[in-house]
């Protein structure tokens, strides 16, 4: 089934994002940096970052790598198993959205309320679609019995 390489758009607009935060925490860093005069030390450990002031785009790039990683292995999942169905697909952007979504609210204005608002909607979509696949699963499952 071809239907299974839509899956790769979703993921690579979430690899593009996580590329995104990296450049901006990279640059908010070296601007930082240049207008301070912090040593390279700053960077030795976490608790001697703490000393920067810009460190949201670092905290939302983290993030970047905790919840997404199930959305990575999901899809993994569903390529190995050639498993197509359009809900994933529809499911896989709203997710996507969602992150878009709190990646900018975390990395500009930050506002907590709607950071959570957004974490909160693309931890339901995710829940969704795991949800969706264990079902799939026990049906494949009872159909090979």
């Amino acid at each position: 089934m071809k239907e299974v390489y839509n899956y790769f758009y979703p993921v690579l607009a979430l690899v593009l994002l996580t590329f995104i935060i990296a450049v901006k925490m990279f640059s908010d860093r070296m601007i930082e940096m240049k207008n301070k005069k912090h040593r390279l030390s700053v960077f030795k450990t976490s608790k001697d970052r703490e000393a920067l002031v810009v460190v949201q785009a670092a905290d939302n790039f983290k993030n970047l790598f905790e919840m997404p990683v199930l959305f990575y292995l999901l899809i993994v999942l569903l390529l190995v198993l050639n498993i197509y169905r359009p809900i994933y697909l529809y499911l896989m952007w709203a997710y996507v959205i969602a992150r878009y979504a709190h990646s900018f609210i975390h990395s500009t204005y930050n506002k907590v309320l709607h950071r959570f608002y957004a974490f909160v909607t693309s931890f339901f979509i995710l829940a969704a679609l795991w949800a969706i696949f264990f079902v799939e699963i026990i049906m494949l499952g009872n159909r090979h019995v």
